[in-house]
Order: structure tokens, then C-alpha cells, then sequence
């Protein structure tokens, strides 16, 4: 899980975000993957690193999310998405494969031409 990643604001925007996830990913095996509960606003870095949005949590990962997500509200910080990485795609704790966002927006486009 990779969480509370901070840059301090001087040195925002010089690709030591970038960096840090990098390195982070860097680290895992080839099948190993990584969760991140992440502000909308730094979603474009996840993306560029390889990470998906989820549109749920896998079942041993939700009450964990949801306990996150409502302090980062509590304390009046922006509503969190939950992201994936993983070379080897996301599976809930049934060995199930679970969609990303974008996989249920392609069905939902796909179902709404029919």
C-alpha cells in the first residue's frame, strides 16, 4: 500500500513525486502489485506511473479504504480514489479478478449503443 506520499511545496512540480513512486514500484516483484489511496488531483501522476483506478476496493482491502477515505474527510481533505498497480491485475481475496474504472466505462459505453 502506498499511502501519504508528500512533497514539500517548494519542491512540488520538479518530478520528486514521480521519482518516489517510481522507486516505490521499482521495488515490487514481477507479480506483486500495489494499492494507493490517492486525492483526484494527483491522479494524473498514478496514471502516468501505471496505476488504474478502481471503482471498488477488493474485499479485504474495503473496511481498510473506507476508514482512510473518513478520516481524510473528518479532517475536510478532498474525497480519495482508491488506484491499483500491478503487473499481474488486481484480484480480490477470492483470487477473483476485479475491473478497473476504465474497464467499467468501456462496458458501460458498450451496453449503452446496443
Amino acid at each position: 500500500l502506498l499511502q501519504s506520499l508528500c512533497i514539500a511545496r517548494r519542491r512540488r512540480r520538479s518530478g520528486l513525486g514521480s521519482a518516489l513512486v517510481a522507486a516505490a514500484i521499482g521495488d515490487l516483484g514481477a507479480d506483486a502489485g500495489c494499492y494507493c489511496h490517492a486525492v483526484e488531483q494527483l491522479r494524473p501522476l498514478y496514471q502516468a506511473a501505471g496505476f488504474r483506478v478502481l471503482c471498488a476496493p477488493p474485499a479485504w482491502l474495503a473496511a481498510e479504504h473506507a476508514t482512510i477515505a473518513a478520516r481524510q474527510r473528518k479532517r475536510g481533505g478532498d474525497d480519495l480514489i482508491l488506484m491499483h498497480f500491478g503487473r499481474a491485475g488486481v484480484l480480490d481475496s477470492f483470487g477473483e479478478a476485479l475491473p478497473d474504472a476504465s474497464a467499467r466505462a468501456r462496458e458501460s459505453t458498450v451496453e449503452g449503443q446496443r
